[in-house]
């Protein structure tokens, strides 16, 4: 099976097992647009399966389910696309003509564009993407935190692996409040079937007990390949952690691990995981001041595409 045929297949299942859990079409279509990230595709696709729902009705259940939207351009795409790929040339230390040249010849030339989009945003001020994460962990252990097995099929297929583990993660928009962007992060990947079921709004009781501070401070603020990730830590009461509610339409075989267990099982996480670590038992050390730190992994990164990207970039 080639990597095209692996995505659709995989994106088939997904939305196989969304349809059979909710045979509600409202539920059907908050469902499927938390995971598809765009009310006019969920409702030209699958406008049988939801009984005929418009763009403009998905929008409005949207709305009265208070689900955080993430920016339109990055619905269709995860953190680790860009991070993997980046992580990828980095790591084997090659030049990006040897990189591409793993790939088909049709392949090529659009990879080779991602690959330029993703070093311009590196090096333009104020043109990065942002993303949100989460270190979540149970009110009376927090020394370990969640984990789960990504298995989304990547932006562009081959370009990064399947399955890897992650701290819940997604692209959000940075105009809105940390509680909001928290909000957007476990509506998709940690508490799918609250949102779903107008439990997780992003004004709702449950969102205010958990992020009490509309407005917090992250932890850290992380720099790996063309995104900004803001760390936030976030306790969860112990009834919601034994609930056995825990479920995203991302993510999948969640666990709470300990930084020791993450580093000695790094190979098994994504790219930049380990990195988060690191800096914040470094961020411990430094009194807890919130710092911006850039990856090691783009910094090599950099060295290695600006030799084949001249700038200025078109």
């Amino acid at each position: 099976m080639s990597p095209q045929e692996f995505e659709l297949s995989r994106r088939g299942e997904k939305v196989l097992e969304i349809l059979a859990a909710y045979p509600d079409p409202i539920d059907r279509a908050i469902a499927l647009y938390l995971m598809l990230g765009s009310s006019e595709r969920v409702a030209s696709q699958y406008k049988r399966q939801l009984n005929g729902l418009s763009t403009f009705g998905i929008n409005n259940l949207l709305d009265c389910k208070g689900i955080v939207r993430q920016p339109r351009s990055l619905s269709h795409r995860r953190i680790a696309d860009s991070i993997d790929i980046v992580s990828g040339i980095a790591s084997g230390n090659q030049t990006i003509a040897s990189f591409l040249a793993q790939f088909d010849l049709t392949e090529r030339p659009r990879i080779d564009s991602f690959l330029r989009n993703v070093y311009r945003r590196m090096l333009v001020p104020g043109s990065r993407l942002h993303a949100t994460t989460l270190r979540i962990f149970p009110e009376d252990d927090p020394d370990v935190f969640l984990v789960g097995r990504d298995f989304s099929p990547p932006k562009i297929p081959g370009l990064r692996k399947i399955g890897d583990f992650t701290p819940p993660a997604v692209f959000t928009d940075p105009r809105l409040s940390s509680r909001e962007r928290i909000a957007c992060v476990l509506q998709r990947e940690v508490f799918s079937h609250f949102a779903i079921k107008g439990e997780l709004s992003a004004q709702g009781p449950l969102i205010r007990e958990l992020v009490p501070d509309e407005n917090g401070e992250p932890l850290l603020v992380h720099g790996i390949a063309d995104v900004h990730v803001e760390i936030f830590d976030l306790k969860l009461p112990r009834r919601v952690v034994d609930s056995g509610q825990l479920n995203s339409v991302y993510l999948e075989q969640f666990k709470f691990m300990s930084e020791g267990e993450i580093l000695a099982e790094y190979k098994r996480f994504r790219p930049g995981v380990v990195d988060v670590i690191k800096l914040l038992r470094e961020r411990k050390t430094f009194m807890g001041l919130n710092v911006f730190a850039e990856s090691e992994i783009n910094l090599a990164f950099l060295k290695i595409a600006s030799s084949a990207y001249p700038l200025p970039l078109s």
